[in-house]
């Protein structure tokens, strides 16, 4: 058996895959001759998407981390996540500060962070994370 499922665009991957897990074990307990489910994962705005993405997390990471580097604190880039929704690309970038850092000058410099990636094209929304770990 072949299916798609939709699922909400904002899952991870892991939670994706968790999905269709529990979608094929189902299949398979409930309908006596099906013997394996082929389960396809699909964002519940794929049908709003291009054929084709027009840019790569490798075209994003040159675009990300030239930007970081050139701060005039230290960032550390430690996840970035890319949503391809709609024919936009949404970038969620979490990044590490300097603890001794105020919180009123880390989201000085988050929104400063935001801005200068926010002016590349390929970039349609960026949201940004501080992680403290």
């Amino acid at each position: 058996m072949d299916v798609h499922i939709l699922v909400d665009t904002d899952l991870t991957v892991t939670e994706g895959h968790a999905a269709a897990e529990r979608v094929r074990r189902k299949l398979i307990t409930v309908f006596d001759r099906v013997q394996d489910v082929l389960v396809h994962v699909d964002g519940e705005e794929d049908h709003k998407l291009l054929p084709l993405y027009t840019v790569s997390r490798q075209d994003l990471e040159t675009i990300v981390d030239p930007v970081i580097a050139a701060s005039n604190v230290k960032l550390e880039k430690t996840r970035m996540r890319i949503h391809h929704v709609a024919g936009t690309n949404v970038v969620e970038l979490f990044v590490r500060v300097d603890p001794e850092k105020t919180i009123d000058e880390t989201h000085s410099l988050m929104e400063d962070l935001k801005h200068r990636l926010k002016s590349a094209p390929e970039i349609d929304d960026i949201q940004i994370f501080v992680d403290i770990n």
